[in-house]
C-alpha cells in the first residue's frame, strides 16, 4: 500500500446465507467466517503496516446480523 491510511472501517458481514443455522452447513458456515473474521484481519493486517509507519491511524470494528426467517436479512 501506498500513500496514507487514516482511518479503517472494517464492517465485514456476509448475507450469503438465509436459513436458520441448523439447516446450514459447513461449507457455508466456513464461507462466512472467511469473510466476517479473516477479511477483517487481512484488512487490519494491511492498513496497521501504514498506519503504525505513518505513526497516525484509527480503525472501527463492526459486526452483525441476524436470522430473519421471513427471509428479508441473512445471519452472520
Amino acid at each position: 500500500m501506498d500513500g496514507r491510511i487514516d482511518v479503517l472501517i472494517n464492517n465485514a458481514g456476509s448475507n450469503r446465507i438465509n436459513k436458520p443455522p441448523e439447516e446450514t452447513s459447513l461449507a457455508e458456515w466456513k464461507s462466512v467466517i472467511d469473510t466476517n473474521i479473516a477479511g477483517t484481519f487481512l484488512c487490519c493486517h494491511e492498513a496497521g503496516k501504514v498506519m503504525i509507519r505513518q505513526k497516525k491511524g484509527r480503525g472501527l470494528e463492526g459486526q452483525g446480523a441476524g436470522y430473519d426467517p421471513d427471509g428479508k436479512t441473512g445471519w452472520s
